[in-house]
């Protein structure tokens, strides 16, 4: 896939100095900005380019870290025409794919990983940007505290808060910062129906092959069930079933990013509703159903 004039479009582009001024100002800078926006790959760049010699991100998911690191490599090489694989990286608590070059770092939002990655002295100019606030858990909770404890305690300790969604005030509140920027999302037109129930939509779509669709399902038993079900008529006409949920392998997590010539079907938990983009989709069906 190009990614000519892909990144050029965004959003984020039209308030890439008003972002970087307000990091260079401030410690504490509270960004939303709305799905689609770009906030995950392009303002790590920015921060980058601009002279921070380490902008580590955090993500709630080890499928967000690892893809985000490989689409932002894949910007940066034709951004800067220079070889990114050193420069761009991330590490979880299972898997590193960094250097000791790496400027942009992807990593998951553990405590113990992310003290590690901060501490006292790695680098001269650094920042933590804490995104996709609004996947609010344990370890974001603790995060968020811990920063602030953090940011009293060393001035030149900077962070940067990104969402979707999120509320501002409260946290701008709790930071004591004025520091708040908000970038408005890309709209496109969503034709929205009300279907029977998922195996029945799902065996309908097969009829006209062709389709990329992403469906959403409350967990991995239920895309075995589905899985089980469609699988026959799927081979029929040559429209791969791919499980996405977080106790796959990579290589296996992977399949759902890559295109089909008849289109695909893919069967996910709701990793992939906030954490991570899949560029090819143009239908979706939700059962409208969560485990937690």
């Amino acid at each position: 896939m190009s990614l000519s004039g892909g990144f050029n479009d965004l959003p984020t582009l039209e308030f890439r100095e008003q972002i970087v001024d307000a990091v260079d100002r401030n410690q504490v800078v509270i960004l939303t900005a709305e799905t689609g926006a770009g906030k995950s790959t392009q303002v790590p760049q920015y921060l980058a380019e601009h002279g921070y010699d380490r902008v580590i991100v955090t993500q709630p998911r080890i499928l967000a870290a690892r893809n985000l690191t490989y689409r932002v490599r894949e910007e940066w090489s034709e951004r800067n025409s220079e070889d990114s694989s050193e420069i761009i990286g991330y590490r979880t608590a299972h898997e590193r794919d960094d250097s000791g070059q790496t400027k942009i770092l992807y990593c998951t939002d553990g405590l113990q990983l992310v003290r590690e990655l901060t501490g006292v002295g790695i680098r001269s100019k650094q920042v933590l940007v804490r995104d996709e606030v609004h996947e609010w858990n344990e370890n974001m909770e603790v995060l968020i505290a811990w920063a602030k404890k953090r940011v009293q305690e060393d001035p030149k300790f900077k962070v940067v808060i990104m969402s979707a969604t999120i509320e501002t005030a409260s946290l701008a509140e709790f930071y004591g910062t004025d520091a708040v920027i908000d970038i408005p999302g890309r709209y496109f037109e969503v034709k929205k129906r009300t279907g029977t129930d998922v195996l029945s939509e799902i065996m309908a779509q097969l009829d006209n092959p062709g389709h990329n669709i992403l469906t959403f399902l409350p967990g991995k038993a239920e895309i075995q069930d589905i899985t089980d079900v469609i699988t026959r008529k799927a081979e029929e006409v040559g429209v791969p079933i791919i499980p996405l949920h977080s106790q796959l392998e990579v290589e296996m997590q992977q399949k759902a990013f890559a295109s089909y010539p008849n289109g695909k079907i893919i069967l996910s938990t709701n990793i992939a509703q906030t954490s991570v983009t899949i560029n090819d989709i143009d239908l979706v069906i939700d059962s409208g159903l969560e485990r937690r």
